[in-house]
Formats: structure tokens, sequence, C-alpha cells
């Protein structure tokens, strides 16, 4: 195999890495979910993470040639954080799963494991009738006006999440703890049923739908079993409670 460069810009980078490890378990059953996929094609980095109940990517646009995949401890957050503002240096060699980055006078080396051990999680595609589409910044302070009541007692699950609900002329968002209820509208044209994001999705949701609104893109909330928020370079998928 050969060796694959990437060359991105250290804040893009450490932001994206950010938002991928929220989705890193704090005790996992399974090695390689306590990792981080770094996968590349010729247009693009992917970062991946999940723990099975909540899964996040992040694309970071750039031009390469060779294709190649590796999975690296969350460590490399920390390290990329610590590097100089300015591009880093990606080099992977495929053979032996070894990653050197490299930043002004910095140099990092990272010993990784085989991407084929780390779960693929089913997506949902965007643009189906159960698809919506709204401006990040607005989805953003929606979720911020509603996921401060949710409950965090994991032995009431039901009260764990946000409840979507589309009733054909508008859509709602609310939550409660059983103390307190937060209930806000959204006029829109789209009839789908109800669902209720879990509550794992929603501090990485706020990032992402911050990173969006910087950027400037749009983002969308999907149901198939399964519920997503996206942008243009990020996605999050969580389980839906019905």
């Amino acid at each position: 195999m050969n060796d694959i460069s990437i060359l991105l810009p250290k804040t893009g980078l450490h932001r994206s890495l950010e938002i991928v490890e929220k989705a890193l378990p704090k005790d996992a059953a399974v090695q390689s979910l306590e990792n981080i996929l770094l996968e590349s094609d010729s247009r693009q980095l992917v970062l991946s993470s999940t723990n099975l109940e909540l899964s996040i990517k992040v694309s970071l646009p750039f031009e390469g040639d060779e294709p190649g995949s590796v999975l690296l401890p969350p460590k490399l957050t920390d390290i990329v954080r610590l590097m100089p503002e300015q591009e880093v240096q990606l080099d992977l060699n495929q053979d032996n799963l070894h990653l050197s980055l490299s930043s002004g006078q910095s140099r990092y080396n990272l010993f990784g494991s085989d991407p084929a051990d780390f779960p693929r999680v089913e997506e949902l595609l965007p643009g189906s009738d159960s698809t919506i589409t709204i401006d990040a910044p607005v989805l953003r302070d929606l979720l911020k006006m509603v996921v401060f009541a949710a409950s965090t007692e994991e032995t009431r699950p039901a009260f764990n999440g946000i409840l979507f609900e589309f009733d054909g002329s508008r859509w709602n968002l609310i939550s409660s703890d059983t103390y307190r209820l937060v209930f806000k509208s959204l006029l829109d044209g789209l009839a789908l049923r109800a669902f209720t994001l879990s509550r794992a999705s929603q501090g990485a949701a706020r990032t992402l739908e911050d990173l969006g609104s910087r950027a400037g893109r749009s983002g969308g909330l999907s149901r198939q079993g399964s519920s997503c928020l996206q942008t243009s370079h990020s996605i999050l998928c969580s389980a839906a409670v019905k």
C-alpha cells in the first residue's frame, strides 16, 4: 500500500476532532469503540466515532491521491490541540498503521489499529419525505431552549430526550424531567410522525449546529428509526426513541 499525506489547517482539524470525540463511550466493552476512525479519499478526510447509540462523522475537504483508513486513539485530539497554529501534516503508513503528525517544530507519532474493527453504523440519507431542512442557527437556538429541561436520570429513559412532533402545519420540540416542561413550536408544512432524540446526542448536537451556523450552512433533521442532524460537512445520528 502507498503512504498517504494530508495537509490541513490546525484549527479545522482540532475543531472536528472535538466534535467526533463527543460520541466516544466512557467505558466501552468493545475496544474499537474507544477510537476515532480516520478515512481519506481523493476529496476529503472523514473522522468518525460511535458508541452504537450515537454516531458522528465530520468531513474535511482536501485534495489527495490515495485512499486509506486507520483507527486512532482519542489522544489524537490533545496532540493536535498542542500543535502550533499552522497547517498540520498527517502522513499515514498503511502497512504498519503508523501516523506521523507534524506542524512547525512539533513532531508526533501514533500507532493505530485495523479500521476493519470499527462498527459500521447505518446512516440516514437526506432528501426523502422524512427529512426536514432548517437553518442551522435556528435549530441550534431551538435546542438550547428545550435541552436543559430533559432529565439526566438514566432510570427514566422516557424523559431523557427531546420529543419532536410533526402535525402537518408545525413541528414542536418538547422536553421535561417531570418537574418542569418546555414546549417550543415552529411552523412547517411537513407531516411526519413523532420521535424522541435521545439525550446522549444533545451536547454533540449543540456543537455540530454551532459549527454549521458559523460556516453559514443549512442544518437538517431526519427520521427513519434513527434521527440525524446534518450540516454540509458534519452528520450526527442518534437512535430515536419512539
